[in-house]
């Protein structure tokens, strides 16, 4: 985890949020454990879940991650259940 990213408490900086989140700040992701925060918290927030998805998504793409692509389409297939 980068501390540098994260309060003492364990919350997204507000840099971080700037840098790594959607244009309002919402849902941050930088590496694997903010990624898997953001699948477990999709339906918190005031963005659709798949925006939420797709986001994370691209990230996992650009860097390779497939253990967070496989969570990203187990989540979809969860998402299509529940509608």
């Amino acid at each position: 985890m980068d501390r540098a990213n994260r309060t003492a408490s364990g919350a997204p900086t507000a840099d971080a949020r700037q840098k790594f989140g959607f244009s309002d700040g919402s849902f941050p992701i930088w590496d694997q454990a903010s990624a898997e925060d953001a699948i477990n918290l999709r339906h918190n927030g005031h963005r659709p879940p798949g925006a939420v998805l797709n986001h994370v998504n691209r990230w996992a793409n650009a860097h390779g991650n497939t253990a967070v692509q496989d969570q990203v389409k187990m989540a979809r297939v969860r998402d299509a259940k529940r509608k």
